[in-house]
């Protein structure tokens, strides 16, 4: 394998490696970003919800912040309060009576807000945003809601066609650039090897044509010609 061969091989496999982290840092920082949205408007709902919840859990006029009616008619949010003892006394229409959390997700919501992207209802599944219930019982209420990450799902899933679809091309293109490059660099290097291919015993007056410029491969070109004088 020719050198120009392996540096190119060489310029790909950096190429790929950072095409890669690249596109999974890209992803990585995309997704959370969208979480950290979702979050910020499902806790402004969780916040509303809880500012109506009671002692034991109990929900009294149950009105979203500007008086709008219920926080619980849910086709896209989800929405439940969960008393102190762990039974349901409030729930959405989309969640079925079915505990948005599990009994551990339960037990860290007690201790303080916490974020979660469940499977609950299959399809892209939901993000939920929980946290305690103050001045609501010992262990406290906790209210939970939650919205679909379809959307979150879909921008990520985008991002990761187009760097299937455009990783192969940088790489490509930056192994022909290497390609390209590495043959202008050693173009001289393979012009004096095949001057110095042809030159006789006898024709001790020879000399290789050396770049005029100053680098590596000029220096190397003098001190053959300085070889070929002794």
């Amino acid at each position: 394998m020719t050198l120009r061969t392996r540096l190119a091989l060489l310029f790909a496999v950096a190429v790929t490696a950072v095409v890669a982290a690249g596109g999974a840092l890209l992803v990585h920082q995309l997704s959370s970003g969208l979480n950290t949205a979702l979050d910020v408007s499902l806790t402004a709902r969780a916040d509303a919800l809880a500012q109506q919840v009671g002692p034991g859990g109990t929900v009294a006029n149950f009105q979203d912040g500007a008086g709008n009616g219920s926080l619980l008619p849910a086709n896209e949010t989800l929405a439940q309060v969960i008393s102190p003892s762990g039974t349901l006394t409030e729930s959405s229409e989309g969640t079925g009576n079915r505990p948005l959390l599990t009994v551990p997700q339960l037990m860290s919501a007690r201790k303080g807000r916490v974020s979660i992207n469940s499977d609950f209802g299959g399809g892209p599944g939901v993000r939920l945003l929980a946290l305690p219930v103050a001045d609501s019982g010992s262990p406290p209420a906790v209210v939970v809601v939650g919205t679909s990450r379809g959307l979150v799902l879909t921008a990520v899933s985008r991002v990761e066609t187009g760097l299937w679809l455009g990783g192969p091309v940088a790489v490509l293109l930056g192994a022909l650039g290497a390609w390209l490059l590495s043959g202008a660099v050693l173009r001289p290097i393979e012009r004096m090897r095949a001057q110095a291919a042809e030159i006789s015993a006898g024709d001790s007056d020879a000399r290789l044509d050396v770049p005029r410029r100053r680098d590596e491969i000029a220096r190397l070109g003098d001190t053959i010609n300085g070889l070929l004088g002794r």
